[in-house]
């Protein structure tokens, strides 16, 4: 066909474009801005839409990605950008950045990787990732000299590069920022250094979340993870959208609640949804949520959603189809229909005698029946990998899953510090608090001010906001600090006894030491293998685990009975506790962390091995 030309409205050269697919923005020489919504015709943004209103920008390269417009110029400008589809009208924040060495760089182009994160292609050929808080670009290592002459980003979120005449992809971009400015004697060979990644469960391409638990559906529906949280519900959310959001087709999303045949529901028996629940653009403002499988739909409405964050709550009764195990698959779903955004949170589904802010009843009961001393809370193991510290601070409801070295995702059950002190506290037990071998000096003294703080300050302030306006350090007699290494990251006796005197000291140096002092007790949870406890802790702790074919348990006989093996089994533990140089003559004892019993009776015949659990 033939190409005709078109008047833009000015004389400026256009040197890049991006739209979200129904307005797109031109930018070029001196700074120009226009846009345009059907390619005809065209409209130059006026001053108070430009980033840079009395700079004569030379833009270069520009991209869209998750509602941003993003630009970049020739001396270092950057332009952030959203457009208001109510107003018609853009609204840019403009930036002036430069390379973390303090030099000019040249942009060709630039990307968004799919966690959000801004990438710019010099015309040099390196590559360079943006730091937000400091404006500042950091270059990117693609393990080759060789300059990039071309970067992109692809449909299903790989990073495309093309390099000595060959294309290059990735799903991986590594990214380590220090906290602060760092000289290089800062870090040296030795030094425990700690990294600490978010992951979405959403990454805004797949319409699957990374744990396969949920999944969603409807004609170009789309859904995100956002940095938007009702009252007590951490930090983000689901957005549920659509990218054609002139349809009025059905979008939600969808998760499986029987999938490993343990979730087994009661006939006559009510159960309780709850969620949060916010929108935007939504006509009606209605929110549906309903039970669908081999059975009648059954589910709710929820009316009048509005702008803010608002608690929803139903009772609904399952068909006697969808009780007993073989209902087959029951899914839960929440959605909409027409265009907007629709935000969800913290959403329960369970009985409806249990609370989804608690732990439950039943659990809590049998705890104080058996009255213990000590409770140790190994569900909040402050400093273990593959959790963020401030997710033990929400209330429970805000639990993410876990992923196992297996790569299987599993549910960490409850990791709510508050729920976990109110058990301990019901139980009239003392609390015993485990850090792991990852956790970082701010996550230790966050830690000691949630437990001491007053609402002057922000750990103080969310422990009220949990609902416990006393402090925990005066509810207890006693409060236990346990320092592990679960995932034995330290290969010495030497790093694993200066690692517990490292958080010792932490604690130690907290403006709210003063009042546990009296009461805190400091237990070394490493297995040393000299055979000294290396720490000055108070006491050392282990886990004292029997099992009847365990290969350091010698038993001699036959056929050992149960008695036989726990005692061997317990003089090999007592052979294990090491000796506390600290106060060699003191016979102080040793702290159980865990205890487990099991017994397997092997019998050989000509078939082979026969073992049987009693």
């Amino acid at each position: 066909g033939d190409m005709l030309p078109i008047e833009s409205g000015t004389d400026a050269d256009l040197t890049t474009s991006c739209s979200d697919g129904k307005t797109a923005l031109l930018a070029g020489s001196e700074g120009v801005m226009i846009t345009t919504s059907n390619g005809m015709i065209f409209r130059k943004l006026t001053a108070e839409e430009l980033p840079f209103p009395d700079r004569p920008v030379q833009w270069i390269c520009s991209t869209w990605n998750n509602g941003r417009y993003i630009l970049a110029g020739s001396s270092g400008e950057l332009a952030i950008g959203e457009y208001d589809s109510v107003t018609g009208r853009f609204r840019f924040d403009g930036f002036l950045t430069m390379s973390a060495r303090g030099e000019s760089i040249f942009a060709q182009s630039v990307i968004v990787d799919a966690s959000g994160v801004i990438i710019l292609l010099g015309k040099s050929g390196r590559t360079y990732i943006l730091s937000a808080n400091r404006l500042t670009w950091k270059e990117l290592l693609t393990q080759s000299a060789a300059p990039v002459k071309a970067i992109a980003r692809a449909s299903d979120g790989k990073i495309v590069l093309f390099r000595d005449g060959s294309f290059f992809s990735t799903r991986i971009l590594t990214r380590v920022e220090y906290e602060e400015h760092l000289t290089d004697t800062a870090i040296r060979a030795g030094d425990m250094c700690f990294l600490r990644s978010d992951a979405p469960v959403f990454d805004g391409i797949s319409r699957q979340s990374a744990d396969g638990r949920w999944q969603a559906f409807g004609t170009d529906v789309e859904v995100q993870i956002v940095d938007d949280a009702p009252a007590n519900g951490g930090k983000s959310s689901l957005k549920l959208f659509g990218s054609n959001p002139g349809t009025g087709e059905a979008r939600f999303v969808s998760q499986v609640l029987n999938d490993d045949r343990s979730a087994v529901f009661v006939e006559k028996t009510f159960y309780r949804i709850e969620l949060w629940l916010k929108q935007n653009g939504m006509r009606d403002g209605e929110v549906m949520v309903w039970l669908s499988g081999e059975f009648e739909s059954v589910g709710t409405v929820f009316t009048e959603v509005g702008n803010n964050w608002r608690h929803y709550s139903a009772l609904i009764v399952l068909p006697a189809k969808a009780c007993g195990d073989q209902a087959g698959e029951i899914r839960l779903n929440v959605g909409f229909s027409g265009k907007g955004d629709l935000f969800v949170d913290r959403v329960y589904f369970g009985p409806d005698k249990y609370s989804s802010e608690m732990i439950p009843e039943n659990y809590r009961d049998q705890i104080s029946d058996m009255s213990p001393s000590f409770i140790r809370l190994s569900n909040v193991a402050f400093g273990k990998t593959g959790v963020a510290s401030e997710s033990y601070y929400y209330p429970v409801g805000n639990e993410s899953d876990a992923l196992t070295e297996m790569g299987e995702y599993v549910s960490r059950g409850c990791i709510s510090l508050e729920s976990s002190l109110r058990m301990t506290k019901q139980a009239g037990a003392s609390p015993w608090l485990v850090i792991d071998s990852a956790a970082a000096q701010d996550q230790v003294k966050n830690l000691i001010e949630y437990f001491c703080g007053s609402i002057s300050e922000p750990f103080g302030k969310m422990r009220i906001d949990n609902g416990t306006a006393v402090p925990w350090s005066t509810q207890f007699e006693r409060v236990v600090f346990e320092v592990a290494d679960s995932r034995g990251l330290f290969a010495t006796d030497l790093q694993k006894g200066a690692y517990v005197d490292y958080m010792i000291g932490i604690m130690k140096s907290s403006p709210h030491y003063l009042d546990i002092k009296d009461r805190v007790i400091f237990l070394d949870g490493m297995d040393y293998t000299g055979g000294s406890m290396l720490s000055e802790a108070d006491y050392h702790t282990a886990y004292l685990h029997i099992s009847g074919l365990s290969d350091d348990i010698a038993v001699t006989g036959g056929n050992p009975s149960s008695i036989e093996i726990i005692s061997a089994g317990y003089l090999n533990y007592y052979d294990r506790i090491p000796r506390i140089l600290s106060r060699p003559r003191e016979n102080i004892g040793e702290w159980i962390g865990s205890s487990g019993y099991r017994i397997l009776n092997e019998q050989k015949t000509q078939a082979g091995i026969l073992r049987n659990d009693t």
